[in-house]
Formats: structure tokens, C-alpha cells, sequence
């Protein structure tokens, strides 16, 4: 029991110093560097009934999601390496969807500070929907080949 408080408090710890270092590079960032890929996709809640619209952005080894362009309101970092990214197909998929999980066995699939998004460790797989077909194509293309470029430089 003991262990366990002092692993979580360990992960909660990694966690932060993550995020921290996130929030810095995003402030020298500032505004100059484009990202991979940016836009409004919805975000698909774990019961799939609701959604919300957000601003999602796609650099380097994140995928950042906002409650509005004017990013100043971060809902979620997604750490690209070790994830998996794959359409959503057959009954009960939204339409344009795609889904964003951790791959078994890495990092991202623990509840340490590996986890697949730092600010809710708990949740292990994220849905989105893109207007058009071809959006969401064009969206798991893209985090494919930064989940698997950045794997390879983390390793």
C-alpha cells in the first residue's frame, strides 16, 4: 500500500515536470514556428454520445487539443510516441472518425508519467471526428508518421 501511494505520487511528479517543460517550449515558442497540422476536429467523449469541438494541434511529438483557436485554454496533450492511430469503422462509429490509443506494453499504456496524456493519466484512448473523410485521413496520416518518427528518436 505504501509502494503504491509512492509510485503515484512518483508519476504524478513525472507528470508535472512534463508538462511543465511543455508549457516552457510552448512559451519561447510563441507564435513563429508553424505547426504540422492544426484545426477543429470534435472530440469524442468515452460514452461516444457527446462531442466537443476543439482546436487540435499537431507539432512534433504532441498532439494538443484547446478549447478554441486562441489556445489559452489547453484541455489536453497527447504524447505521441508509442500510440497507435486508426479509423473508426463499422456500427456505432461516427462518421470521419478516428482513434488515438496507447500501444501495449509502452510507456504511454501505464499510468506513470509515460501516460498517453499527462493531465488525465487515467485515459488510455481518444476519439476524434473530422468534417470530411478525407480530413481524418489526412489526420491519422500525419500522427502516424509523427508517432512513428518521434518513436525512433526517443529510442
Amino acid at each position: 500500500e505504501k509502494a503504491s501511494a509512492q509510485q503515484r505520487s512518483t508519476a504524478a511528479a513525472g507528470a508535472k515536470a512534463w508538462l511543465d517543460e511543455y508549457e516552457s517550449k510552448q512559451r519561447i515558442r510563441g507564435t513563429a514556428v508553424e505547426p504540422d497540422k492544426a484545426g477543429y476536429l470534435r472530440k469524442v467523449a468515452q460514452s461516444g454520445l457527446a462531442t466537443a469541438t476543439r482546436w487540435v494541434v499537431l507539432e512534433g511529438r504532441n498532439l494538443s487539443y484547446f478549447v478554441d483557436r486562441a489556445e489559452t485554454d489547453l484541455r489536453g496533450v497527447l504524447r505521441l510516441p508509442g500510440t497507435v492511430c486508426e479509423r473508426c469503422r463499422g456500427m456505432g462509429s461516427r462518421r470521419n472518425s478516428f482513434r488515438l490509443s496507447a500501444a501495449p506494453g509502452t510507456a504511454a499504456a501505464g499510468s506513470d508519467a509515460g501516460a498517453l496524456n499527462p493531465l488525465n493519466s487515467g485515459k488510455r484512448a481518444y476519439v476524434f471526428a473530422a468534417d470530411s473523410s478525407e480530413e481524418a485521413d489526412e489526420w491519422v496520416a500525419l500522427i502516424r508518421r509523427a508517432a512513428s518518427s518521434s518513436a525512433a528518436r526517443a529510442g
